[in-house]
């Protein structure tokens, strides 16, 4: 994950700082699926590994440090 576009990326997702501080900062459950379905969050590759990403990603420090990595980037 990274701010910015990577040419080689399998998916990739885009959305305004309203949406994202909903979601990561306010950790808001149903902003992810309202912006999704009012069109304020576009992706663009392999929606289903977008998907499978709620699942993989470990709740353990792996995890917080992505979490933290998403902060970052949102602020």
């Amino acid at each position: 994950m990274d701010l910015g576009k990577l040419p080689d990326a399998d998916v990739t997702i885009s959305t305004d700082y309203e949406p994202a501080r909903k979601i990561f900062l306010a950790r808001d459950p149903t902003a992810a699926m309202q912006a999704f379905l009012s069109g304020f969050i576009k992706v663009q590759g392999d929606i289903v590994k977008m998907m499978a990403m709620q699942f993989i990603i470990p709740q353990d420090d792996i995890g917080k440090e992505v979490a933290q990595e998403i902060w970052s980037i949102t602020l």
